[in-house]
């Protein structure tokens, strides 16, 4: 190896090359070296390309929970009624409520929703009443999402949202709100 590197040296001050050329021992270390600079580069350059995949992931996450926590809350915030399931230690599971979408007027729920607008089970697309409440556009990079909780305490007026941010294979962000209800909803 150190012919092989003085050799190069040597090359490369034109020494060598001017009386009598580059000898294949010369020429395999170099192809030899050349070959684990460019195994090295290429290592980088797939840790930063999949680096880089991953930090755009978590980026758009964070601006889909950040849109659907805006519309979420306005929706709760307004809440006239809310239909309330079983007790637990986070206050009582809301089982429906009516949504200022509707004017009040219909008893609804938050669900995850396939493309076609389908209730969906696991991720999807957030929809109150079958409608969508964010466009297609705002689910990125694969993203979808689910309620994982809805539940509200009576006492507070407060309800507690738990929202998960994913694809069917991980999740990526799950984040826990509270929003005040506005409109005092009776419960039924």
């Amino acid at each position: 190896m150190a012919t092989c590197i003085t050799g190069l040296i040597k090359a490369v001050k034109g020494k060598a090359a001017s009386k009598r050329g580059v000898t294949l021992a010369e020429l395999l270390c170099t192809v030899v070296l050349f070959s684990f600079a460019s195994a090295a580069m290429l290592t980088g350059i797939r840790f930063g390309a999949a680096k880089y995949s991953t930090i755009m992931k978590e980026s758009s996450a964070k601006v889909l929970y950040t849109s659907l926590y805006s519309a979420i809350s306005d929706e709760l915030r307004y809440t006239s009624v809310v239909v309330l399931g079983e007790s637990s230690p986070c206050g009582h599971v809301v089982e429906s409520f009516y949504s200022s979408s509707f004017n009040g007027k219909r008893s609804t729920s938050f669900q995850q929703l396939d493309e076609e607008g389908n209730a969906a089970c696991g991720y999807g697309r957030i929809g109150i009443g079958g409608h969508s409440l964010l466009p297609d556009g705002a689910y990125t990079r694969g993203l979808l999402a689910k309620v994982e909780s809805l539940y509200y305490d009576p006492g507070e007026e407060i309800f507690t949202v738990s929202l998960s941010i994913g694809t069917d294979e991980e999740s990526i962000l799950t984040q826990s709100f509270q929003v005040m209800n506005l409109n005092h909803a009776s419960q039924l």
